[in-house]
């Protein structure tokens, strides 16, 4: 096969998967709507709480050794 060929029919499926995603998101926001503005809101709530960011508070002195190590690995 011609290489040239590889490549159209690659970028082809590459645009389909796009517009697969993008419909699929599309499809599930418009799920969402349908539902009560509860329900919605108390999902979005749960979701919150699993993906939320994770806060470690750190010394002076332990940051002054994660600043002083970061330093050192921009160095080397």
């Amino acid at each position: 096969m011609d290489p040239a060929i590889a490549v159209a029919i690659r970028e082809q499926l590459y645009e389909t998967a796009i517009q697969s995603v993008a419909s699929a998101r599309e499809t599930r926001i418009n799920k969402k709507g349908r539902r009560g503005s509860e329900q919605f809101s108390a999902r979005k709530r749960r979701e919150w709480d699993v993906y939320e960011p994770i806060v470690d508070l750190l010394s002076n002195e332990e940051v002054d050794a994660l600043e002083a190590k970061e330093e050192r690995n921009a160095r080397a």
